[in-house]
């Protein structure tokens, strides 16, 4: 799922027209979201890490799910081969 998912996120993100606009470089779109208080304070609350850390504790998340799922199968894999042999 974690790797489909964020290429599914940035594909996305990239269609919206406001990301569309802020990457032809709309010199237009820059100056109205920098006219105003709040979308300067947010953007100096949004850094990179603001918004990359829930993604990875997500995906770090949905590893662990799988890495258990794979534990529990190999395990019981094990226990079968150990009764076949006995």
């Amino acid at each position: 799922m974690t790797r489909s998912l964020a290429p599914l996120l940035v594909r996305t993100g990239l269609q919206l027209p406001l990301a569309r606009r802020v990457q032809s470089g709309d010199a237009d779109l820059l100056r109205l979201l920098t006219q105003q208080t709040g979308d300067r304070e947010l953007f100096a609350r949004t850094t990179p890490s603001a918004l990359c850390e829930p993604a990875v504790a997500a995906a770090a998340e949905e590893t662990l799910v799988v890495l258990r799922q794979i534990q529990e199968a190999l395990l019981g894999l094990i226990e079968r081969s150990q009764t076949l042999n006995q």
